[in-house]
């Protein structure tokens, strides 16, 4: 196994996101890579203008944003998958989370207040959206990948903002959920920011 870490400039257009993507294939003849992706370049700032608008009570600055973000990641499926069914597919899933992404704006709006674990929920948006492109990339060039939701491993304490991972539940997670695609030989690509 290979861990690769990718920061946002890595995945922050088309382009750039290839060039990850080609490393990936190359290292999986290697060892079987866990990719770890932060959200695209500039797409956390965006959401923390979101997030920050959201308590604000300024419904038309958060949902311009949010509808920035997922065109964001449109566009890099219209770059980078060639295959119809999962572009398809994959639109589907970034409109299940820019949907998401509206309530919860909406959510805050209702609330009129802005705490810690609402904040740390909004910059979650971009790795899981980065990681969906990414992952799908992958597959679209005929390989085989897991999209792993990170949430379902990384099991956090509730100090929201600075939250720690609960090591020994993680360590089980990790062990129950990852290792066996990896031994089949399945490239994992998840999420480095986020917990549940």
């Amino acid at each position: 196994m290979a861990v690769m870490k990718f920061g946002g400039t890595s995945v922050g257009t088309a382009q750039a996101m290839q060039q990850a993507i080609s490393i990936v294939v190359r290292q999986q003849k290697i060892a079987v890579p866990l990719v770890v992706l932060s959200a695209c370049s500039g797409i956390t700032n965006k959401l923390v203008h979101i997030a920050d608008a959201a308590g604000r009570s300024n419904l038309d600055e958060a949902m311009v944003l949010a509808g920035e973000v997922r065109n964001h990641h449109i566009a890099l499926v219209d770059g980078l998958v060639k295959s119809e069914t999962l572009r398809n597919d994959l639109a589907g899933k970034i409109d299940v989370l820019a949907s998401r992404l509206e309530m919860l704006i909406k959510g805050v709006d209702i609330v009129g207040e802005l705490t810690e674990r609402s904040r740390d929920m909004f910059c979650s948006f971009g790795e899981l959206l980065s990681t969906l492109v990414f992952a799908a990339a992958i597959k679209d060039q005929g390989h085989n990948v897991e999209w792993i939701d990170v949430r379902t491993v990384m099991i956090t304490d509730d100090n929201f903002g600075y939250a720690r991972p609960i090591n020994g539940t993680c360590e089980e997670n990790v062990h129950k959920i990852i290792s066996p695609l990896l031994k089949a030989g399945t490239i994992v690509v998840t999420q480095g920011y986020i917990g549940a």
